[in-house]
């Protein structure tokens, strides 16, 4: 088994869209006006600035395996996405490393001082996945606990979880020291 990480193509981005993981559909659907895969698929591709996907391979196939990327909202504030089929556990390591390690501290170098996700209330596994990418839910300390209500069109609840400079500053200077000692 081998994967490769590469430039998204549409054609990727819309057979992951329609086999899309069921936790991913959770988090994608409540917030589009259209659930056609193409339609997803088109959405993410011609918004974002940077994009890729991961290709499972073996010894008979080659199938995307998960897309994702960022989106630079307005200037200076970019929003992180990503979405999966059920063989994301294959890639899941690679691409957490590539988004920790290049995709969120490039965006601070092209000067963000916001980088941010968002993250349906009921996927407990993609806010745990978020946070060990060092990101953090914002105003979780408020009265509603960081919980937005009445986000997605049915009325679902959305954490905003933001990654800040420092935070991004401490991970790179982590596998910057890993690698030294390593």
């Amino acid at each position: 088994m081998r994967f490769e990480i590469v430039q998204a193509g549409y054609p990727d981005m819309v057979y992951i869209a329609s086999n899309m993981r069921e936790l991913d559909r959770t988090e994608v659907m409540p917030i589009e006006f259209d659930e056609d895969p193409r339609v997803i698929a088109h959405k993410y591709f011609s918004l974002s600035d940077r994009r890729y996907v991961a290709r499972y391979r073996d010894a008979s196939r080659s199938n995307p395996v998960c897309a994702w990327g960022a989106r630079q909202r307005h200037p200076k504030t970019w929003d992180v996405w990503l979405f999966a089929t059920d063989m994301f556990p294959t890639v899941a390591l690679s691409v957490t490393r590539q988004i920790r390690a290049e995709l969120i501290p490039q965006l601070f170098d092209l000067g963000a001082h916001r980088v941010q996700a968002i993250s349906n209330r009921e996927s407990l596994a993609a806010h745990k996945w978020l946070s060990g990418l060092g990101a953090s839910i914002e105003h979780q300390d408020g009265p509603c606990g960081g919980l937005v209500e009445n986000f997605g069109k049915g009325g679902e609840g959305y954490y905003r979880f933001v990654w800040d400079r420092a935070a991004v500053e401490g991970l790179v200077r982590n596998r910057q020291k890993t690698m030294i000692e390593g």
